[in-house]
């Protein structure tokens, strides 16, 4: 009963976050600029970008199969469960569902060690963090935003964050209490591992930077259709990092502030202000925050929802009975095979 409650609150504070958050936003907007901006943006770019945005995602697939302990998936599988999740999660009331969607694909469909499976999203999340903060505060350093001082607050408290889930990830096996949980090691020992081998974390770091930087080129790209001059700036460079920094900032904000299904209004509002304090009016910055707001959001729904087609959901029975089965035969064909080789040497 209590879970049920606690469920529909969150679903309630978020719809009524995200329309109170919606609502400040439009309340002083002039419609009829807004919709000249929406009108004069080339809609058939979206297909190039959109584009973009799924390289992105490949890329992350390939970063997230980087991050597995053991025995990996393939590519191919972690890119349609990486999207399908990210795809789920936008229309969710409450965007925490894309974690246990990945999870239950991979872990419980497929059968992947579960420890290394979740360590390996947490690991992926933790890399996204790290870039994210740590390209927010070069970008404010080089390109400083009026009237954003409070910016350093929110970075510094994400970076203890950030801290406290490494530090206690690394140190789990040393908690005797978490020794009964098979999992827990497994999980811990992937952290290890992967912080014993500093050209592996580099190359981590550096597939996760490409995926950001890929999809702040997709907004680039819209910047570019729209005229964009952010710090009323002609320098493609300068425009560039502050459209990637702006990025950043938006999807950040708008996956931690609870609201609508799809991040609607808490995304929008945080392009709104990103890009103000750069000197964007609010109808132009607007217009910006809708146009990637479905460019980065529509493809992996499209995505999920083919996933949910050929392949069915995360919990499908009948593909883990399958997949036990198939487990068996190999099981008994290996014993066989032993069997043999010891009988030749007898």
């Amino acid at each position: 009963m209590l879970r049920q409650v606690w469920l529909y609150g969150r679903i309630l504070i978020g719809v009524a976050l995200g329309v109170g958050v919606a609502f400040i936003i439009v309340r002083e907007v002039q419609w009829t600029e807004l919709l000249n901006q929406l009108a004069a943006f080339n809609w058939f770019l979206m297909i190039p970008v959109m584009g973009v945005v799924v390289a992105s995602n490949t890329v992350r697939a390939l970063r997230w199969r980087m991050l597995f302990h053991g025995r990996a998936p393939t590519a191919t599988l972690l890119f349609f469960v990486e999207n399908t999740g990210q795809g789920l999660n936008n229309l969710s009331p409450i965007r925490v569902v894309a974690e246990p969607i990945q999870f239950g694909y991979i872990a419980l469909r497929e059968g992947y060690e579960r420890g290394a499976v979740l360590a390996s999203i947490v690991l992926g999340r933790v890399s996204d963090l790290a870039i994210t903060l740590g390209s927010l505060a070069l970008g404010f350093a080089i390109f400083a935003p009026e009237g954003a001082g409070y910016l350093s607050v929110i970075i510094l408290v994400l970076v203890g964050i950030l801290v406290s889930v490494a530090v206690l990830s690394l140190f789990t096996h040393r908690i005797t209490w978490f020794e009964r949980f098979p999992v827990v090691r497994t999980y811990s020992a992937a952290w290890q591992e992967l912080i014993a081998q500093p050209g592996k974390l580099a190359s981590v770091m550096g597939v996760t930077l490409a995926t950001w930087m890929t999809l702040g080129l997709a907004a680039y790209l819209v910047a570019l259709s729209k005229g964009l001059e952010p710090n009323n700036s002609q320098n493609p460079v300068e425009i560039y990092v502050i459209i990637y920094v702006v990025v950043l900032g938006t999807m950040t904000l708008g996956a931690v502030l609870p609201g609508l299904p799809s991040a609607i209004g808490p995304f929008e509002a945080a392009a709104v202000a990103f890009l103000g304090f750069y000197g964007v009016d609010k109808e132009v910055a607007l217009a910006f925050g809708l146009i990637i707001h479905a460019a980065f959001f529509i493809p992996p729904i499209i995505i999920a929802l083919g996933t949910l087609i050929m392949f069915g959901p995360p919990w499908s029975t009948t593909h883990r009975v399958r997949r036990l089965r198939r487990e068996r035969r190999e099981a008994r064909r290996s014993s066989a095979a032993r069997r043999v080789a010891q009988e030749g040497d007898l």
